[in-house]
Order: structure tokens, then sequence, then C-alpha cells
């Protein structure tokens, strides 16, 4: 522990007695010794200045003296005599006190001590003073003494920085009674603010503080005013402090500002936002967003937790929310499940940071429900796959275009050009999936498109595979928008099998116009032949008086020539249409005979026709004309396999197979007793993978537009309609070979197979049957429009003993009829008639007499005799016919009527 310094006393003179009263202050503790004048900074260590009056030394005016002075260090002078006439001008010049050999020696040295510390709390309060004079002047803060004197207060002390407030200096406001300064009004008015609180501290007696807003400035201070009299001082006097805090005041206004906004924000914020304490997680405060997505008021939600409320629908995610929060400070976009107070389950996003409010951790969270726009982003997610799905189920192909460029491409359009995945075509110019010939064409229209030009919708092109093959594709274009940006989007058909439906469809036109042609030359060949027949069979009749064997032969070739020219056009009207299947036993080597006059017609020179036809066939059941039909068409795909020219050789017989299965043979052919055709050629032949496909329709080895890829698949269905099969046998410069089973007809009790009439008549010279019938005289109306056929009707008839009245049109056979009803026995009809047709003439008729008998003759074919005309007809005949056909039906039709 470190002692004081003794007090030091610096003498100066050498007369005895200061040398004993030396002796005497170092003997009570004092360190006394000469003066160090020649040191500058004496005064630093010592407290006081005997003096010897009679020293030269003694004399205010010295350097040390001035120095002493101002050091406030105490000179105490010692004088033989106190009356000494220099006593007045020392005291006048600073001594501290003076005394003489009289004086006791004890309280010189009381007077030394008092003097030494009397100088020391001079000092002190020197420094005191000096230490507030310095901060008064350098504090930024308004510093003054104001005393009150007589009721009017007067600065006593101010520092510059209150002064300035003033605008003039410390010493221009010191001492002078307040309203004699010529302050301004407006200084006054901030003056009489604290003259008030100077009196209401002085009235208290204590310190009083409060924070003004000056009425001139409009700045903000905080002023504490203080009475002096607890000093000790008796004047009534206060001191100011007076601080600017108009900054803190602001930035205190901003924060409230600031608060307030913060939480008129906080509750309008649309998110549900919250603050809670960190680690309990307990809430401090919840928006308006907040208890309306969980169904809690503010009041239920402030102190308690989210666990307590159960918001938290796994807990397990709340832990990983913390962890996170601890490690990182904040939580971005965190997922996870919450439960709402209606036990509701939807999904959050939860975001949030760490803040410190009064000294509390707490977190700032705000969490978006997002259980909508999961199950919107769900629903987008299933209706993209959907659209996917659906684009790539598409047959068409699907190209979305950026300026020639493929974005998109679907699965059609990898199938169309021989990709395995349409992101192949992604990123490549459009050409790629045309051929080289159509590029300039197609990248017109797109850039005439893409300029808002006229180009055509829908177009067709030649596209090319990855393999240089080519193929027809239409293409639709039209154009859309999506951000703010053009894009094409283009549907591609394959437009190869339309195509060959459409040709397929002008062939099937093609054929009906045929057939109509055919129907109507038919049915004036038919009359034209129909008057071959009879009156060649007339003429032999006449010429039975005259027998010449030779004009027998010619009447009888013309008869056979006639009868062969009815059963071509017949079976040209059976090609031509499609009629319902007329099942009878057929020989299949008679029905080949028949078919080579149409099969020789349709082949080129440089085709061949060979046969190896079995004369012992048995009878199987079906169609001719669809079996008919079948050749044909064997041959004609014969003849397509063959454009250099080749044979055909056209073979029938009968097997038996042996059964394995189902009633057929191992290899899947119809076994059994089986009638079989052949048609084999010698053409180019073909392979496995085309040979399996020969009999599907519309499937073809010819380019578009040669053929419709029907013809072997119409046989197949002939074939199949007839419980047959049919198989091909072929390789590649080999030919070809069909054959053809029909299940043969069981035999019969006797052991034979079941015989079978031939379909075409054989001609007869019916002469015996041109008697003259036992009903002669009976009157018989025809209707026929063409001359020639009811001259030779008139004639048969006059042959038989009829009579006959003609009408060469509908209308008239009508009228000639209701003039004498009961006077006709029979009507013979045209099928077809002008003015009125035959159905109508006939209808006619019997509205006139309803059990007339009436006899229908038409040209037209099956096609009549199915219709309404034939059902309703007493007997119906197809032309031609002989004179003998004509009169056994008139007899029938007459006999009906009899019966009836």
């Amino acid at each position: 522990m470190s002692h004081p310094r003794p007090s030091s006393i610096a003498t100066i003179g050498s007369a005895p007695v200061l040398e004993r009263l030396t002796k005497v202050l170092r003997g009570a503790g004092f360190l006394v010794g000469p003066l160090p004048a020649q040191s500058p900074t004496w005064w630093a260590t010592t407290d006081a200045v005997l003096l010897d009056a009679q020293s030269p030394s003694c004399n205010p005016t010295l350097d040390w003296w001035k120095v002493a002075r101002e050091r406030h260090i105490p000179v105490l002078v010692y004088a033989e005599s106190l009356v000494d006439r220099r006593l007045a001008g020392w005291l006048e010049a600073g001594v501290w006190d003076c005394f003489d050999e009289q004086t006791p020696v004890a309280l010189v040295v009381h007077r030394v001590q008092q003097a030494i510390q009397s100088s020391k709390r001079s000092s002190a309060v020197g420094l005191r003073l000096a230490f507030v004079a310095g901060l008064a002047a350098s504090s930024p803060a308004r510093l003054a003494v104001m005393e009150r004197l007589e009721g009017r207060f007067v600065f006593r002390v101010i520092n510059r920085t209150f002064a300035a407030d003033f605008g003039r200096l410390p010493e221009q406001l010191t001492d002078i009674p307040l309203d004699e300064l010529g302050l301004s009004e407006g200084q006054m008015a901030d003056l009489s603010v604290w003259q008030r609180w100077c009196s209401e501290a002085l009235r208290l007696g204590r310190g009083v503080s409060f924070v003004h807003q000056s009425l001139r400035s409009a700045r903000w201070f905080s002023a504490t005013f203080e009475p002096l009299r607890q000093y000790g001082v008796a004047a009534d006097a206060v001191s100011i402090y007076v601080e600017d805090i108009s900054d803190q005041q602001a930035a205190k206004l901003r924060s409230v500002e600031s608060e307030e906004r913060f939480y008129r924000v906080f509750q309008v914020i649309p998110v549900a936002t919250s603050i809670q304490t960190i680690p309990d997680g307990r809430y401090l405060d919840v928006n308006a967003a907040f208890t309306k997505l969980f169904g809690y008021t503010r009041t239920e939600c402030i102190g308690r937790t989210a666990l307590e409320l159960g918001l938290w629908a796994k807990t397990e995610q709340r832990e990983q929310y913390y962890q996170q929060l601890d490690a990182q400070g904040q939580v971005i976009d965190f997922e996870g499940s919450y439960r709402a107070r209606d036990g509701r389950v939807g999904q959050a996003v939860l975001s949030a940071v760490t803040l410190v409010i009064g000294d509390v951790p707490c977190q700032l969270a705000l969490i978006q429900d997002v259980t909508e726009a999961k199950q919107l982003t769900e629903r987008l997610r299933q209706r993209e796959e959907w659209f996917y799905a659906i684009l790539n189920a598409a047959l068409d192909g699907i190209v979305v275009e950026d300026d020639q460029r493929i974005v998109y491409a679907n699965q059609a359009v990898a199938r169309l050009y021989g990709v395995e995945s349409p992101e192949l075509l992604v990123g490549q110019d459009f050409s790629v999936m045309c051929a080289p010939h159509e590029e300039g064409r197609l990248r017109s229209y797109t850039q005439r498109r893409m300029r808002g030009e006229p180009a055509p919708p829908t177009y067709e092109f030649t596209a090319q595979r990855v393999d240089g093959t080519t193929f027809e594709l239409e293409n639709s274009v039209s154009e859309f928008f999506s951000g703010g940006k053009k894009y094409l989007i283009a549907v591609m058909r394959d437009v190869e099998e339309r195509k060959r439906l459409q040709a397929t469809l002008q062939q099937a036109q093609k054929m009906e116009a045929v057939g109509r042609l055919a129907g109507g030359v038919a049915h004036d060949f038919n009359n034209l032949l129909n008057s071959i027949l009879g009156f060649s069979k007339l003429a032999k009749r006449k010429l039975e008086s005259v027998p010449d064997p030779t004009l027998d032969e010619y009447f009888d070739a013309i008869e056979t020539a006639a009868e062969r020219a009815a059963h071509l056009v017949s079976k040209l009207l059976a090609f031509g249409r499609q009629k319902e299947a007329s099942r009878q036993p057929i020989d299949l080597t008679t029905v080949v005979q028949d078919s080579l006059y149409l099969v020789q017609g349709l082949l080129p020179p440089n085709i061949k026709v060979k046969t190896t036809l079995a004369t012992d066939l048995p009878a199987f059941e079906g169609d001719p004309d669809q079996v008919q039909q079948i050749i044909i068409n064997l041959c004609l795909n014969a003849r397509d396999a063959m454009p250099d020219g080749g044979t055909i050789t056209l073979g029938t017989r009968s097997e038996t197979f042996p059964i394995k299965q189902g009633g057929r043979t191992l290899s899947g052919q119809l076994g059994g007793r089986c009638v079989c055709l052949t048609v084999d050629d010698t053409g180019v032949g073909m392979d496995d993978l085309t040979r399996q496909h020969i009999f599907d329709p519309f499937f073809t080895t010819k380019d578009l537009g040669d053929g419709a890829g029907l013809g072997l698949s119409v046989v197949h269905g002939i074939v199949t309609a007839h419980g047959g099969t049919i198989v091909a046998e072929s390789a590649p410069g080999q030919g070809t070979r069909f054959e053809v089973r029909f299940p043969a007809l069981r035999v019969n009790a006797t052991g034979e197979y079941p015989s079978f009439e031939s379909p075409y008549p054989t001609p007869g010279n019916g002469l015996s049957v041109l008697k003259r019938s036992p009903s002669a005289s009976d009157l018989i109306l025809v209707v026929e429009d063409d001359t020639m056929i009811a001259q030779l009707f008139t004639e048969i008839l006059h042959e038989s003993g009829h009579d006959v009245v003609v009408a060469t049109d509908g209308q008239q056979g009508v009228k000639l009829f209701a003039e004498k009803p009961d006077a006709f026995k029979l009507v013979i009809l045209d099928a077809m008639l002008p003015q009125l047709d035959g159905l109508g003439c006939l209808q006619a008729i019997r509205q006139y007499k309803p059990d007339m008998p009436v006899l229908v003759a038409s040209g037209y074919g099956e096609e009549a005799a199915a219709g309404e005309l034939s059902a309703q007809a007493t007997v119906f005949l197809q032309k031609p016919f002989t004179p003998e056909v004509l009169v056994a039906a008139v007899g029938r039709a007459l006999g009906r009527s009899a019966m009836s």
C-alpha cells in the first residue's frame, strides 16, 4: 500500500530564526530545503515557500514569485516584526501568511500546515473548475448556470454551444437579466420555458427533467435542471444541462412508425405469419391469415405452441424443421403437413428467419398453404400425362415447329418416319421429314406462315423416311402463340391407304357404272336374242312342209349361237353385280369350261391357258356365278404376275384328305372328300412375307392406283362362305399355285353322289309344243314397247290359237284393259315400259280385276326376278326364251287362273 508523499517546503534566506524553524518543520515531518530556483519545474515538487523577509529574493516581481502565484503555491514570510511596512505589499502580492520571532513555533507549524492544505484544496478546485470550463467549452450539450435575483433570472455561466442557439457569445449573455438581452420573440419563448423549469427545480429543491420541442426550430431537447443549493451555494442558482435529441427522437419516431407499419403489414399479409419464441416455440403473435388458415383465434394462439394446438400433422417434420432452423438460422421452403382445427389436413411451405425481440430469441415464420397448388399441380401433371398419352395415341403425326425447327413430335411421327423415338427429331430442321424435291415448296409455305402471309392450310407432300423410302402425307398446318412467340402445329396423315381406298371406290363406282350399263344393254340385247330365237323357231315350223337338212342345220346353228349369247349376257350380268348366293349342286369342271370364254377375253395374247380337267367329279353345293368369280379373279392375279407373258393352267380333281381335327388336315386345309380347283402360273412368284398377306383386304404389291387389293380378299371370302379353304404355294421366280378345296356332297342311299342339272338350257326344236291350245280364242293383252318382240309374241300366240291385242306402253295397256276387262283372259307385260312401268301397269290392271293372271317377261335378269314385280306376277319369264317356253308359261298362267 503506497503512502502519501510528505509536504515539501522550500526556503529562501539564511536567518538564524529561519534555520531553527527549518529544524522544527523537519521534526514535524516536512521536507525542508532551499528553493531550487534553477529548476524550471521546481513548483511540481514544492508545496510551500518559506521566505526570509531580509533576503534579496523577497521581491514579488521575480519569476519564481510569479510562478508561485500561478501555481497557487503558498508563500509565507518571516519578518523581524509584523509591523514591517512591507507587510501590506506582500499580502497584496499574494503572500499567504506572515509571522515573526514572537510567533510561537507551534502556531507557525500549524499555519504552514493550513497554508499547504488550503493551497491543495484551491488547486483541486481550480482543476475542477478548469475541467468544468474545458468540458463546457468542448461539450456538444447546452450547459449553463442560471441565477434568480429579485425574481429575474440571469445567466451566470453559459457555454458556447448554448450561446450559439441565441446567436451570441457566452460573455454577451452572462450577468445580464434575460429580459435585457434583446433577444427575439422566438428566443424569449424558449427562455421562458427554461425559466419555468428553473423555478420548478428551485421550488422542489431537487432536479427535474423534461423533453421539449423548440418553438422556433422544431428541434427536440432533453433538459435537466439541478438546484445548486445542495452544494452549499447560498444563491438561488440552477445548473442547466440541455441535450439535442432531435435525431434520437426522429429515430424513435421512425421506430414507432416502423413498428406500426410492421404491425399493419404483419396483419394484412395474405400469407399465414407468426412470431414464436425459440426454442419452446410459443406464439407471441399471429396474423389474420394464420387464424384463417388454422381456424384458431389470435387469443387462442398467443402463449401456446404448435404442438399444443396440434398444428403439426407429422411430428417428425417438426423435428426436421427445428434442426434446420438451429443449424442455419433460417428455413427456406420447408414442405410439411398441417392439421387445422376442424381436422382438415393440408400441405404447406414454411420459411422462417431468427431475430431478437427485447433480448428474447424469436423466429418469424411464414406458412404458405399449397394444398390447392399441390392438387392443381397434380391435376396439371395428370392432364399433361393425358395430353401426351392422347397425342402419342393419335394415329396422325403431330409436329410443333419453331422457325422451321422441330420442338415437339409425337409417337406417330416416329412411326411414320421410321425412328425409334420422337425425341430424335426434336431440334432438327423440318426438312429431314420431306423428300429433297419437296423442301423448297414446304419451306416457302412455312416462311409465308411465319410472316403472316397466306399459305395453304392443308396440302399433300412426299415424305421421306430415314431409310430413304418415300410415301405420301397430308399436312394440315395452323399456328398458335405461346409466350408471345408464334409456333406452327402440323398434323400429318399417311394418305397411302386413303388413296388406295379412293382408287378402290373409283373402281367400285366404275364397276357399278359398268353394271348399270350392262343391265341397260342386256335388256335390249335380250330382246334381240329373244327375237332371233323366236323367229328362228317359227321359221323352222314354216319350213316343215319343205324338208331341207341344210336349212335345219342353219337354223340349229342360229339357235345355238343365240342361246350361247344369252348365256354369256347372263354371266356378264352375274359377274358385274352383287347378288345373294343361290346354292345348288355344281359340276366344277363345267363351271371352269364355261368360264374360259370370259377368261380368255381378259388375257393378253402372250399368255396361254391350259386345262387339266377331270370328267368324273362329285358335285359340291355352291353358287355357279360366285365360283366363276373365283376362277376369273385367280386368273387375273396370275396375269398380273406375268407381265412378260406365260402360261396359266386350270385344273380340277377330286381327292380325299386325312382329317386331323375339326374337319381340317394337319396344315389347316379342308379335309375329307374334296373337289379341288388349281390355278398355276409361271409368273415372278412371291416371298413368304408377301404370301402371308395376300388375302388381306387392300393388300397389293402394285403401285398406287394400279389395283385396289381386293381380288384375292374377295376370293378368300367366297371360298370360306362355301365351307372351303384356299392356299397359295410360291417362291420368288418359281411361279405361284393356288389350290381351292370345296367339300363334296355326301353320297345318297344308292352310294352315288347326287346328280346335278346344268344351269344352262339345252336347245330343242319345240315344234310339238306349238299345237293349238284347247282354250282357243282366248283374248290376250300383250303390253310390249319393242315392236319386234310384240310381233314375235303375236305370232307365237296366234300359232297357239290365241287372239292378241297389243299395247306399246303401260298407260295404253291399262286403257285397253279398262275398256273391256272381262274380255281378256291373260295379260303379258314387259318389266320396263314407257309412260307407266310394268309394276304400275300390273297394279292398275288388278284394280279393275284383282284375279287377273299376268305373265311378266324381263330382260334385266335376276334383279327383276327378285323384285316386287315378280312377286305379284302369276308367271315370270327371264328373256331370252324360246317359243315353247312362252307357250308353256301361258298355259301355266291360264291353268292357274282356271284352278283358282
